[in-house]
This record gives C-alpha cells, structure tokens and sequence, in this order.
C-alpha cells in the first residue's frame, strides 16, 4: 500500500513519487553514489519525455533480519528507444540516435558509470523500453540495516542511508575515475566567515537545459534566499550575463546550442572585467577521469558533481563569491 505520493508539473509533464512502506531505520550504504545514479536516470527521464509524466517509484521487495533489499524505478513516457539500440546504451559513448547529442546535449556516458556504480554496491540495473511509448530504469540493491542505531533510543527515525559503509571499492572507482566533486579547499575556509553580503544581494544566474534539474535548483537557491535566474543553453547563458548584474554562475556542461564549456570561454574572453571575471561553478553528472581538467581548461572556477548537496552548493558560493570580491578590493587598492 502506497503511503505517501506526490505531483508537480513542469509544463506538461507531471513528476510522480511513488513511495511505498519501508523499512523505519537507517541502513548502511553509499548515500551520495546512489543519489547519483537515481538522479541520472530521472535527468535523462526529463530529458526525453516532452509530455506525459515522469514517476519515481520505491519499493521494498524483501527482508532478512539484517538486510532489505530495495527496487528504485524511473519510469517516463517519452520517446523510447528502439529495441536493437537498447543493448548499446551501457557502452561508453554511445546513444539511441547521433542527433541526439545535438538536440539534447550529453554523452551517453550516465548509464555506463551508473552501472559500474551499482556493480560496487552489489546491486544491478536494468533499462526496459518500448519506442514510442517510454523508458524504464530499475535498480535494484540490498542495504544492511544499521542494527547498531536501532538499539539506540535517541537514533532519528526513519530510512536515511549511511554513507559509505564499507565502501572502499567505491572511494577507489572514484578516485580512479575522477569522479568526485572539485572545489578550492579554500573555499571552505571562506564560507565559514561572516558572508560580506546578504543573500538578497547575490544573484544566481543557473544554465541547465533539463528542465526539472533546473527547476530544483532554482527552488534549492530560493530556499537559501538567494536571487535566482535559469537559462536552459549556454548561448542564453553568454546573453544573460550582458543583460543583467550576475554575481556567479551554475553551469551545466553539456547543453544544446552552445555547451558550458563554450559559453564559459565566451564569458571569460568578454572585455568587460566584471563580466569576465564572473564565478562559474560547473555541474556535471560525467564520473571520467579528466572532468577536472576540462573544467579548468575552459575558464571554470571549479565543479560539483550532480547531484550536488544544498549545503555543498552554498559552501561554494560564498566561498567563489568571497574570492571574487577580496580579488576585485586588491585591483581597487
């Protein structure tokens, strides 16, 4: 029986949780990897489904007295893909159609390191598809109970995942892949003063085509009182910077039109200092080793990895936003 469900529309597509009874207590596993992978399939979910809906459905479809085992599905009603492509998709590089890419920006790259993902943990996934009528993305993993916290009276209810319980392979396919998030240890240090300004008085300029991740962000940066604006390409990126006073930038990598990396060599070749001298901070759901590399090369502050944590996200931007300013206060001095 279903105990709890929800719906919001994002212009024609309805997004639907489907969350049945679960285990109360806490498990143990690999939270922010798991995060990851669910979050590439309901990006690519949006991505793909122009009208229709988009449901994350959870289940739980056993128990042992120390484990459960877990069934997340992603399943849209768009475009689907085409029977003798479908065993293709989990090799690197490869997509349902070459034009693709140009319409919807993107690599193919997400089910393949999703896959080696849920390897790691001892779990599996599997796409189902029909072209023409939608997609469907199951994971499936067991989880330990985290027997320890339910003794514990104060522990908070509820099922929240550990992370990294015994989760060395998974600490050493990211450190070999490169896939996790990059940002200035300075960064850090700058967030924990006094923020110069009140978040009223930054402006958030997000450039990410799929329109629920954009939306998402947009409420996350709201909620954190920040002044937010969303483009969905890099070229209305370049635009938005000319139009408006933009403190920093959150800037997907690939896109349509002009991918993150263009517009972010754009924005730093403009003549106007302030302009050039904006923050960008990638997003990117890529796990490939050299992520870092082409941040940089193109002219990035640094990356997140998708999907990026609103603690995490706010750490970075008073951290950019602390540089930029002591930067500019030097030039003045």
């Amino acid at each position: 029986m279903t105990d709890w469900r929800s719906n919001q529309h994002t212009q024609g597509v309805a997004y639907i949780e489907d969350i049945d009874k679960l285990h109360p207590g806490p498990l143990l596993g690999d939270r922010g990897r798991l995060r990851q992978v669910i979050a590439n399939g309901i990006s690519n979910a949006a991505k793909f489904t122009d009208a229709g809906s988009v449901t994350f459905r959870v289940r739980q479809i056993d128990e042992t007295p120390t484990s459960i085992r877990l069934q997340f599905a992603v399943l849209d009603t768009g475009c689907g893909i085409p029977a003798a492509v479908l065993p293709t998709l989990f090799q690197p590089f490869r997509q349902a159609d070459s034009s693709t890419a140009r319409r919807y920006g993107g690599t193919g790259l997400g089910l393949t390191i999703s896959r080696e993902l849920m390897a790691l943990m001892g779990g599996t996934i599997e796409l189902d598809s029909e072209e023409g009528m939608g997609t469907a993305m199951v994971v499936t993993v067991w989880l330990d109970k985290d027997l320890q916290a339910q003794t514990n009276p104060d522990s908070e209810p509820g099922p929240h995942v550990i992370i990294n319980h015994g989760g060395s392979s998974i600490a050493d396919f990211q450190e070999a892949e490169g896939s996790q998030s990059y940002h200035d240890p300075a960064d850090t240090q700058q967030s924990k003063r006094k923020p110069e300004r009140r978040p009223q008085e930054v402006t958030i300029l997000v450039a990410e085509d799929n329109e629920l991740l954009r939306i998402l962000l947009v409420k996350m940066l709201a909620k954190l009182k920040f002044n937010v604006v969303a483009v969905e390409d890099g070229a209305l990126a370049v635009e938005e910077v000319h139009q408006r006073k933009v403190d920093l930038i959150l800037m997907d990598g690939q896109m349509p039109v002009k991918d993150g990396y263009q517009a972010t060599r754009d924005i730093r070749a403009d003549p106007d200092p302030l302009i050039a001298s904006i923050p960008i901070v990638a997003l990117t759901a890529s796990a490939f080793k050299g992520d870092r590399e082409r941040c940089l090369d193109a002219g990035m502050s640094c990356y997140l990895s998708k999907p990026a944590r609103s603690q995490e996200i706010e750490q970075v931007i008073w951290g950019q936003l602390g540089r930029r300013d002591a930067a500019l206060a030097s030039q003045e001095s």
